[in-house]
């Protein structure tokens, strides 16, 4: 990873202001892979390690050991040793109180997924990326660690390789990304006890859920208003919508 891989700007509303990081526009044409330790990640890109911001690309953060919080859409998470966050473009991410951390992350953006079979690459997106509730993480025990460790070495070397054949290499790093999540999918501890605080700003999410309906509907908040009644999401956060709209 170096300086000239993510471009950033600022993303605004009415009740919100955030980063936005997407690939440089030479990089995102074509199927991108990358994956780099957390600390060269945190010294090149220091900014969103502490403001809040989303990803145009999908991204894995896997630490190793240390301690901190992860903030995902409002959402508070444990950093704990082993644990690995999944996060889908657009969610909202950022990290607290990071102590001794040490670990990977890993980038990529949607048409390398697309490589995959079609039914693997639902399994995959539905597990990991695009969970009914929260955001998808889990913990490894050491016989987990040591076999998907083997996995990530062979993504870090074949990202850094020379292969002259984009199209094998895409197809590669696909495959071996496939085994990687599957693997975790397989192994992994899924429990929630790394949550810490669910939905600690309900007004901010509340928001959240009314701008993305207006922008992808186009409706009047009137509507949006019924639309979430039938969705029911103060059921979720104890906060009554109709004093709000």
């Amino acid at each position: 990873m170096d300086q000239h891989i993510l471009e950033k700007r600022a993303i605004s509303s009415k009740k919100y202001t955030y980063l936005q990081y997407s690939l440089a526009s030479a990089l995102s044409k074509s199927s991108f892979f990358c994956i780099t330790t957390i600390q060269d990640a945190i010294e090149l890109y220091p900014d969103p390690w502490y403001e809040m911001h989303s990803h145009r690309f999908y991204s894995i953060f896997w630490f190793h050991s240390g301690e901190g919080t992860h903030i995902v859409d409002f959402d508070e998470y444990n950093i704990e040793k082993d644990s690995i966050f999944f996060l889908s473009p657009k969610h909202l991410h950022t990290f607290r109180h990071l102590k001794n951390i040490n670990g990977i992350c890993i980038i990529f953006t949607e048409d390398l997924l697309l490589h995959l079979d079609t039914e693997l690459l639902n399994c995959i997106k539905a597990k990991l990326f695009y969970p009914i509730h929260g955001v998808s993480h889990c913990t490894l025990q050491e016989n987990a660690k040591r076999k998907i460790e083997r996995y990530a070495k062979l993504l870090q070397e074949e990202s850094e390789s020379n292969t002259k054949d984009t199209v094998l290499k895409s197809n590669f790093l696909a495959s071996a990304l496939s085994l990687f999540l599957i693997d975790i999918i397989r192994l992994g501890d899924w429990e929630e006890a790394g949550k810490l605080n669910v939905n600690s700003d309900p007004h901010r999410t509340y928001w959240l859920f009314v701008d993305f309906l207006t922008s992808s509907l186009r409706h009047p908040k009137i509507l949006i208003k019924e639309f979430s009644y039938f969705l029911m999401p103060c059921h979720q956060h104890g906060l009554r919508i109709n004093l709000l709209v």
